[in-house]
């Protein structure tokens, strides 16, 4: 454990060099194991929900003012074998992959290879019919990160047989383009929000297009690279295989499921990383954050520079460019009928809360929110 803490407090202060941050308020290594007990109250508090919910496996990471207080797993990788469910498992993050894709934008618009405010059709009026790109017009990269497109919350062609059931046969190009041309919008782009998987989808396809790259490589490029997290990948190779837990159905979760083949939707929610990765990510997007709350410092963690109302909560939260902006926090949670995870944190307070399951739902969720909940009150005193 203290090996995984050094190499946490390691990453995060090279993350804040390369973001032209000031890592010197990150805690020595030799500090790390001696502020588990801040934050012991934790682990009672996981291993209850994991009891009550029956959950196989789950894992959890705190950290403040860039020193981990926390990193460890618990139950095991699969029903009926002894390996331990622990902070370097691989899953699928599920939808807080759109915080990488929300990073990924970023750094394209920087480097002038996208233009928010730019429509769709620029990008994709090649392979759009006559009728196809008077439709989506409208529509510009900008709507899409927001969820305010009006593009359907799932793709045209169906790629699972129900609710249940794992994606296994991933989502070509073909059916892409495809999709695009037959796409109706739900309300005029701008308009209204409403939460779209297909949205982000869409955006990781004009990246690769106009990149020449594929989205697994600009995640490693921009988002894995920089901020030291080592074990990213979309496809799994022989390199990963052993270390990806199963999953769970959330509707019975002694029935074993499978890994999603998501092909071009990867971008709302295909990425595979372990909490010792995301915990390295908010660890680094806290400073990010905070460096540019104090100086103004620019960096491509920063997904809220702009955001859009989602018209839901008092007061309503806003999206940004993959990431929800709260009263508290700012968060993203995830959801594979399979797979959880949960991501939230606060640059005032210094302090981020991450988690992963193998068998998600609203209980994890809860959880997050009271750890989260006690944790901002443990901190703000």
């Amino acid at each position: 454990m203290r090996n995984t803490f050094s190499r946490l407090f390691m990453f995060i202060a090279l993350s804040a060099c390369v973001e032209g941050l000031n890592a010197h308020s990150i805690a020595s290594p030799s500090d790390s194991s001696s502020s588990a007990g801040e934050v012991a109250w934790v682990v009672d508090r996981v291993r209850d929900y994991k009891t009550e919910n029956d959950i196989p496996g789950v894992a959890i990471g705190v950290i403040k003012d860039g020193k981990p207080l926390l990193i460890q797993g618990f139950g095991v990788m699969q029903r009926g074998e002894p390996a331990p469910f622990n902070e370097t498992s691989l899953i699928q993050i599920a939808s807080v992959t759109k915080v990488m894709t929300g990073i990924v934008a970023n750094r394209l618009i920087r480097e002038s290879v996208i233009d928010p405010k730019e429509s769709i059709v620029k990008y994709l009026g090649d392979l759009l019919s006559p009728e196809a790109q008077a439709r989506l017009e409208p529509v510009t990269i900008e709507h899409l990160l927001h969820h305010r497109a009006g593009v359907p919350r799932d793709s045209v062609t169906p790629v699972r047989v129900d609710h249940n059931s794992p994606m296994l046969d991933g989502y070509s190009e073909e059916a892409m383009v495809a999709d695009l041309n037959v796409m109706e919008l739900a309300f005029t782009p701008g308009s209204k929000w409403e939460y779209s998987n297909f949205g982000y989808d869409i955006l990781g396809y004009i990246f690769e297009r106009k990149t020449g790259r594929s989205f697994e490589k600009l995640i490693q490029d921009y988002v894995a690279k920089p901020y030291g997290m080592k074990e990213v990948f979309i496809e799994p190779t022989e390199r990963w295989t052993s270390r990806i837990a199963t999953p769970y159905r959330k509707d019975d979760r002694r029935i074993e499921t499978y890994a999603w083949v998501m092909g071009k939707q990867a971008p709302s929610g295909g990425v595979y990383t372990n909490i010792e990765g995301l915990l390295r990510l908010v660890g680094s997007q806290i400073q990010a954050y905070r460096s540019n709350a104090k100086t103004g410092t620019p960096s491509d963690l920063i997904l809220t520079s702009r955001t859009a109302s989602t018209e839901f909560g008092d007061p309503p939260m806003h999206y940004g460019y993959g990431l929800f902006q709260r009263a508290t926090r700012y968060d993203h949670f995830g959801d594979l009928d399979g797979y959880g995870s949960d991501y939230r944190f606060s640059p005032e307070l210094g302090l981020g809360v991450v988690a992963v399951t193998t068998s998600g739902g609203i209980w994890l969720d809860d959880m997050m929110d009271e750890i989260y909940a006690d944790l901002l009150v443990q901190y703000s005193k």
